[in-house]
C-alpha cells in the first residue's frame, strides 16, 4: 500500500490553508470510486460515475450531503442528459482449436456514434497488422475483417502511435469490419480511449482498446498459426436512454461585493475515475469547506462551486453553466 504524500504550504503562501485537511481530500475521493464500484458490481459492464445512471444519481446525491456537512447551502437544477451506452459487449478470438476470451476489450468513449449499429454479432477473419503503418497494409486485405493493431501510449491512451500515425484510419478506409487497439502498457487493464484524429470519422467501424496481456496472446496466436487462420468473434449491445435526467448541484457562499468566483468540477469518470475527476470534485469540496468556515465579511467576493454530471457524455451541464448560470454571474455590462 503506497503512503500519501503530504505537501507543505509553499512559502509566502497564508498558512491558513493548511487548514485544508489532505487526509479528508483523500476520503472523499476514495467514497467516490465507492460508488463506481457500487455500480460495477451490480452487473454493469460500462461502468463508473454514468450521468443519468444510478451511479450518476448517486454521486450527485453524494455531493449534496457534503455540501451539507460543511456548511455550503446548495441549490439544484435538473437537465435532461439523453445518451446511449453501450450495455454489453464480447470479444473472443480462436485459432487452431485454441479459443481465448479478451477480457480487457472495452469500447471507444463515442463507440455508440462510431460502430455503425447499436447491435451486433460478428464471425470474423483476423490480420495481425503491428503499427498499422503503411508498410505494414502491404499485400494483405483487410476488407470485411477484424483488425489487431499494435499501439504505444506515447505519451498516453488518448494520444497514443494507432492515433498519430494515423493506423486506426488507415484500417477504416481499407474496409475493416473491426479494429482492435492493443494498449502497451504492461498488466490487461481496460482503457476508455478517444483516439481523436486516429480515426476516418466519416466511416462508421467498432473499436475496442485492449490491454497488453491479451494483445500479446492474440500476436502468439497468430504467429502458431503463421498468420493464417485466426478468427475473432465480437459482439456488442448499446443502449438508447433518451429520457436521463440530473441535478447539478450548486453550492453559494455570498461575499461582500459584487464579483464572483466559479469553480466547477464534473463529477462523472469512467472506472473508479480516482483522477478523473474525484480528485477535482475532493479539491472543490475541500476549497468549500475552508471559505465556508470563514466570517462572510471576510469574503471578499461571492464563491460558486457547481458540482457538473456529464463531461465524459456531452457537456450539457457545462453548456448550461455557460447559458444560464454565467450569463446571472457575469452579467455584461455597458
Amino acid at each position: 500500500q503506497a503512503e500519501l504524500l503530504n505537501w507543505l504550504t509553499p512559502p509566502g503562501v497564508d498558512k491558513s490553508y493548511d487548514a485544508i485537511d489532505g487526509e479528508k481530500l483523500h476520503r472523499y475521493v476514495r467514497e467516490q470510486a465507492a460508488i463506481s464500484v457500487k455500480y460495477r458490481d451490480a452487473g454493469n459492464q460500462f461502468w463508473g460515475r454514468i450521468a443519468g445512471m444510478p451511479s450518476g444519481t448517486d454521486t450527485q446525491n453524494w455531493i449534496k450531503d457534503k455540501f451539507k456537512e460543511i456548511g455550503v447551502p446548495y441549490e439544484t437544477v435538473t437537465i435532461p442528459v439523453p445518451a446511449e451506452y453501450p450495455k454489453s459487449w464480447g470479444v473472443d478470438v480462436s485459432s487452431n482449436g485454441k479459443s481465448i476470451h479478451l477480457s480487457s476489450a472495452f469500447p471507444l468513449i463515442d463507440f455508440p456514434e462510431t460502430a455503425g449499429s447499436l447491435n451486433g454479432d460478428r464471425e470474423l477473419e483476423t490480420v495481425w497488422m503491428s503499427l498499422g503503418q503503411e508498410s505494414d497494409f502491404l499485400g494483405k486485405d483487410v476488407r470485411g475483417k477484424a483488425v489487431f493493431i499494435y499501439s504505444i501510449a506515447t505519451p498516453n491512451v488518448l494520444i497514443q502511435s494507432s492515433m498519430w500515425m494515423e493506423s486506426v484510419g488507415r484500417a477504416q478506409k481499407a474496409g475493416a469490419a473491426a479494429i482492435f487497439v492493443h494498449v502497451a502498457i504492461p498488466g490487461n487493464m481496460k482503457y476508455v480511449s478517444h483516439l481523436v484524429g486516429g480515426r476516418a470519422r466519416d466511416i462508421q467501424v467498432p473499436v475496442f482498446t485492449i490491454g497488453d496481456d491479451d494483445g500479446r496472446t492474440v500476436e502468439q496466436m497468430n504467429a502458431a498459426a503463421k498468420g493464417a487462420g485466426l478468427r475473432t468473434h465480437v459482439r456488442w449491445e448499446v443502449g438508447e436512454y433518451p429520457d436521463l435526467k440530473q441535478d447539478i448541484v450548486i453550492g453559494k457562499l455570498p461575499g461582500m461585493t459584487d464579483e464572483n468566483i466559479v469553480m466547477l468540477s464534473h463529477t462523472d469518470g469512467f472506472f473508479e475515475g480516482a483522477s478523473d475527476n474525484a480528485a477535482g470534485t475532493a479539491a472543490m469540496l475541500g476549497t468549500a469547506e475552508y471559505f465556508a468556515k470563514m466570517p462572510k465579511e471576510k469574503r471578499r467576493r461571492t464563491l460558486y462551486f457547481v458540482a457538473l454530471v456529464d463531461h465524459h457524455s456531452g457537456d450539457l451541464s457545462v453548456r448550461w453553466v455557460r447559458d444560464k448560470l454565467f450569463q446571472s454571474v457575469f452579467p455584461i455590462k455597458d
